[in-house]
């Protein structure tokens, strides 16, 4: 039967490249989608990890920061939580000058200590603050501030540019001083580790740290040192981060419970982000489901068909392999072996073309912030171990769908006599 099966396929060399050609596109569909497939059950944990996805701790009045202390206690009963602490102020340049630019509000009420003023934003972690989260700002060169900085900060290109500042020089910050001589208060030198670009929305009250240009990024120790003098653990703002969104959810509503009995605390979630491109993930997800689904009834409808009209002009041989005693299991059998013998130099293919299917799918589709995550988890599925596990799952359902078809198109020849196949062809 199997020699029989590959004669047959030497002999008839036209229509078995054409079958091979067939077999070879559903098997890359089957691949290509049960890849999809794959990468949208991952999609979702890394689209959280690059949505930054968090819930805060803010003060109900925003000109009043508050004390670690005051969430000592939440912080206590959710120790899986990643913390990250956020303080924002002003300082005073001591040795360099501000970026000037158009305000809408002139003022000559100014006293030394609100001029030559820069916006402070103080956390352990940059790469997690909004404006950077958000894109609003960018890292042009050097690195993000990290828990384990201190003296650090980061500063604008257009700030760096006006004072011939490059990467590791030092800033020297004082605290504003509302009265007094502001040279009085002690400098403190900070070394630029990383340097941004970009424009935030700006507030205008006519200093001149309401621009963009003169916004610095800080370690929050650094701050504390800097603006606090000694009253340590001052925040404007504290964000719980929790490793999955049912963590997340379940944090949330564990720490609203708890900000109930504290009045001057208020607690907001941060997922908006996530949440807006999540319903887009799921949405992919159905569709590369159903395109599956489609693929393979596609696959079976085309062969079938194929089939068909390949097993009537085989009509004579079948009815005269009836005739000697060959039995229907072994004539179908025989249909199969010929289809499975041209299924494995479509594996081969399949596996050479694989690598180069799924990151272009996968590029052509707009994840925003996430795409380099899912860009890197499409690398992996398309190379080692995993790309092998998917294309054999893709051939098993080729395999299906070959048996389907043989049987649904060998059926109804099969089922009649061999006499009536004879006289038919006569």
């Amino acid at each position: 039967m199997l020699k029989i099966a590959y004669y047959y396929i030497r002999r008839k060399k036209t229509r078995s490249i054409s079958l091979l050609c067939m077999l070879t596109l559903i098997l890359l569909a089957l691949t290509a989608c049960i890849d999809l497939v794959k990468q949208s059950n991952q999609m979702e944990a890394s689209l959280y990890q690059a949505s930054q996805a968090a819930y805060s701790i803010r003060s109900k009045d925003p000109a009043q920061p508050f004390d670690l202390k005051q969430v000592q206690s939440l912080q206590d009963s959710q120790p899986n939580n990643q913390w990250v602490r956020f303080y924002e102020g002003n300082a005073q340049l001591s040795d360099l000058q501000a970026v000037t630019g158009s305000q809408i509000i002139q003022r000559d009420d100014l006293t030394e200590g609100l001029k030559n003023n820069v916006a402070l934003y103080a956390t352990d972690d940059s790469a997690k603050h909004v404006l950077f989260n958000s894109q609003v700002f960018q890292l042009v060169s050097g690195r993000a501030l990290t828990d384990k900085d201190r003296d650090k900060i980061l500063v604008h290109e257009e700030f760096a540019k006006a004072n011939g500042l490059k990467l590791h020089d030092l800033v020297k910050l004082r605290p504003v001083s509302l009265e007094g001589d502001p040279a009085d208060q002690e400098a403190v030198p900070f070394e630029i580790v990383g340097i941004f670009q970009g424009k935030r929305q700006e507030q205008y009250t006519g200093v001149s740290s309401d621009l963009s240009e003169n916004t610095f990024f800080m370690d929050y120790l650094g701050s504390q040192a800097l603006l606090m003098k000694g009253q340590n653990n001052q925040l404007t703002q504290l964000n719980g981060y929790a490793k999955d969104p049912q963590a997340l959810q379940a944090s949330f509503k564990a720490a609203h419970a708890w900000a109930k009995d504290r009045g001057q605390l208020d607690v907001t979630k941060d997922s908006q982000a996530y949440d807006q491109i999540l319903s887009s993930i799921k949405t992919l997800k159905s569709l590369f489901h159903w395109v599956a689904y489609g693929v393979m009834f596609a696959g079976w409808v085309i062969l079938t068909a194929i089939l068909l009209l390949w097993l009537r002009e085989r009509l004579y041989e079948i009815g005269v392999l009836l005739a000697i005693g060959r039995s229907k299991v072994k004539i179908l059998g025989q249909f199969l072996a010929e289809l499975v013998f041209l299924s494995l130099p479509a594996l081969v293919l399949s596996a050479l073309l694989q690598p180069l299917m799924l990151k272009p799918l996968l590029a052509s589709l707009n994840f925003g912030q996430a795409a380099d995550s899912i860009n890197s988890l499409a690398l992996k599925a398309s190379t080692g171990l995993p790309a092998i596990v998917t294309l054999f799952q893709a051939y098993g359902l080729l395999m299906l769908i070959i048996v389907l078809a043989v049987s649904g198109s060998s059926a109804v020849i099969l089922s009649k006599r061999p006499s009536h196949i004879l006289a038919k062809i006569s």
